[in-house]
């Protein structure tokens, strides 16, 4: 049937069209079924494909979905739907839009993409694999890359069915890239990021780590789009009470008024350093609460950053490991005070009884801690203390398996060494990509648990030398100094864990006077790996890390010169042998 009659026909049809789904049985239970696809649509942008007269564009909002924009070829049916959605007060939250769904859909002042497209009864009156692959196109065009779609369809009943196309079975395109990726169905990510660093961070993020995973959501401190992934105002459910007059949410202000990219209005406006850092941390109780309210049902939340880099093969069997149905807050804890937190850019992760606990019971409890926090340091401190106060769970530590390290900066040796390692933190992109690529080449021949070993002989054995000059080895677990400290810009914590003179052996009353000394007392301590020297300064490690390049100082003494006793790392290491058994972590019931 050529369009405009199909049009005509409907538009006959629309002052009682709705009664078939209300009157008939097999009605009923299509809009049984639509329900339970549509589940709890609250705070989506939807888009409604042959919506005809809006009964699941009003069902939709009526569950709170944000908006709808329904197309539809007959513009006797959309009259009829305006009508009814003005007369159940849902008007103003759906736009009516008339057009033919198998063309292409041009001026109709729809959004860029929504989080669920809806398709019902459209694709039954496609006469032609050209109109059909148009209408998908349609759909799949304005529909997020995570986002859902749905869709009614049998076949068409004004047709002789014996002379419909007869179509090939429509596969989605594969990424030969995810073939060997596991099971994530039971684990939900969630990424916090900012409006000035989103762009730096998030992309690469997308196109490995992140690249396999079905769903996901990405929070920031403005509404924005990264290579067609919505990443969600974080902020726009903090109380007015805390925002007005906060000079924290400055930024957030400032962010909302660019014209033009945030790097350039970021550039353009004076504002403190950390201006980012004090916006940051209202997200994450916010970011809890908007996560378990559209997508509920997860065995597992895990919360990272967008520097966090996540090792999805351990992650996965990490958490086979253990019970969602237990109220648990796992990661890697850290002390403010008398309170311990997991630290956020390790990587935290709650399982699905204590969200369910926490935010599902307890709607608007982010609100509840929103002008406290503006007292307080950190988004990730204070999700403990509202985890807390609100069902009386504590943090559960799983490191060194989630971990605040990343390759450079892993403190290899004894306690981390056969331990799997999950998560790494402060990767930049171009690291997030080198570990990436050798994951992926890692996987293609095993699908045994990454352990801190290999990561040492892929990442820190190459580069190990015995001297690196104007470089810091991060060899602070004791230091040696000149006789009175108060003659030097020492910070209080080295002056802390200084050794005391009487506990000194001969060579370790020498190892602050050169590089050359401060090797020697090193090559004699037992525990000794690794070494660093700077004005008259010798720092020392148990453990072994490869550190970063510092600025060259002037004055020769003040240069930062760092050692490695190479003979007793490769000793150690030819020591352990093989790791028998992957170490994960111990958590009690």
């Amino acid at each position: 049937m050529a369009v405009p009659q199909l049009a005509a026909e409907y538009s006959a049809q629309a002052s009682d069209y709705e009664s078939f789904s209300t009157i008939t049985p097999i009605g009923r239970l299509e809009t049984e079924v639509f329900l339970k696809a549509l589940g709890d649509p609250t705070g989506l942008t939807i888009l409604d494909l042959g919506g005809g007269t809006g009964m699941r564009a009003r069902q939709a909002v009526q569950r709170g979905a944000n908006s709808v924009d329904v197309v539809d070829f007959s513009a006797e049916m959309l009259r009829v739907g305006a009508q009814e959605a003005n007369k159940t007060g849902v008007g103003e939250r759906i736009r009516w839009h008339e057009a033919d769904v198998s063309k292409p859909l041009r001026g109709l002042g729809l959004v860029a993409s929504y989080e669920l497209v809806m398709a019902n009864w459209v694709f039954d009156h496609a006469e032609t694999i050209d109109a059909l692959e148009m209408m998908f196109s349609n759909a799949t065009a304005y529909l997020e890359p995570s986002g859902r779609l749905i869709c009614i369809h049998t076949s068409d009943p004004r047709g002789d069915i014996s002379t419909r196309p007869q179509l090939a079975p429509s596969h989605p395109s594969r990424d030969p890239v995810c073939d060997g990726f596991p099971d994530t169905s039971g684990i939900f990510l969630v990424m916090k990021t900012g409006a000035t660093e989103s762009f730096d961070k998030v992309p690469m993020q997308l196109m490995t780590v992140l690249r396999c995973l079905p769903d996901l959501l990405i929070f920031s401190d403005l509404d924005q789009r990264i290579a067609g992934h919505h990443v969600r105002d974080s902020l726009d459910t903090v109380l007015a009470e805390a925002r007005d007059g906060n000079a924290d949410f400055d930024l957030y202000r400032q962010q909302k008024a660019c014209a033009i990219d945030q790097d350039m209005c970021a550039k353009s406006v004076d504002g403190p350093e950390d201006a980012g850092w004090n916006l940051d941390k209202y997200k994450n109780i916010h970011m809890a609460e908007k996560t378990y309210r559209m997508r509920p049902g997860y065995d597992w939340y895990v919360f990272i950053d967008a520097d966090t880099y996540v090792s999805w093969p351990n992650l996965v069997q990490m958490l086979d490991r253990l019970d969602p149905s237990k109220e648990r807050y796992l990661g890697s804890p850290t002390m403010i005070g008398n309170v311990p937190f997991a630290h956020g850019g390790s990587g935290y992760i709650v399982s699905s009884k204590a969200m369910a606990q926490f935010v599902g019971k307890n709607p608007g409890v982010a609100n509840s801690f929103d002008v406290r926090i503006k007292a307080e340091c950190c988004g990730d401190y204070m999700f403990a203390v509202a985890l807390n106060d609100t069902i009386g769970v504590t943090v559960d530590s799983i490191w060194p398996t989630i971990n605040g390290e990343k390759p450079s900066t892993l403190p290899f040796g004894p306690g981390h060494w056969c331990h799997a390692i999950a998560t790494m933190h402060h990767m930049n992109s171009e690291e997030v990509s080198e570990f990436w690529d050798f994951e992926r080449r890692r996987y293609i021949n095993t699908q045994t648990p990454l352990v801190l070993k290999e990561v040492y002989h892929v990442f820190f054995e190459p580069k190990l030398l015995p001297v690196r000059e104007d470089w810091d080895n991060h060899s602070d677990d004791w230091f040696y100094m000149g006789s009175d400290p108060q003659d030097y810009e020492w910070e209080d914590w080295r002056v802390v864990r200084a050794v005391k003179e009487e506990e000194k052996s001969d060579l370790e009353k020498k190892a602050h006077g050169s590089f050359e000394d401060c090797g020697r007392a090193c090559e004699e301590h037992d525990e000794c790996f690794q070494f660093v020297w700077q004005d008259d300064c010798c720092g020392m490690k148990r453990s072994f890390m490869l550190g970063r390049p510092v600025k060259r100082e002037q004055e020769e003494k003040k240069r930062a010169k760092s050692g490695w006793n190479v003979v007793k790392i490769k000793k150690w290491v030819n020591d352990q042998g093989e790791c028998k058994e992957v170490i994960w972590p111990e958590i009690g019931p």
